[in-house]
């Protein structure tokens, strides 16, 4: 795996860190590889600053279309486990 993040992640104190992850869901959009060829054409620098640089490209897109995917599967799992609860408590 690629750590584009290497250096930051010493000067961010751990509770204040948000990395950018890649989701698979982009993956399916026409748009993500529109933006990849953009960002990619117009970057300046190394690959390693073309893809820090596309990385957060895609990360704000996919934010404002699909929202913040890791919360939301994050609040749906902690609902499935009330919802279990609750059936768990009931068949009792």
């Amino acid at each position: 795996m690629l750590d584009f993040w290497a250096n930051i992640e010493c000067r961010i104190p751990k509770k204040d860190r948000h990395l950018p992850r890649f989701e698979q869901l982009w993956l399916q959009d026409d748009e993500s590889n529109q933006i990849v060829q953009n960002t990619w054409k117009y970057t300046k620098g190394d690959i390693g600053n073309k893809l820090r640089d596309t990385l957060n490209q895609l990360h704000s897109w996919g934010k404002a279309k699909y929202g913040d995917i890791p919360r939301k599967i994050n609040e749906i799992q902690k609902d499935l486990q009330h919802q279990k609860d609750k059936i768990s408590y009931t068949t009792t």
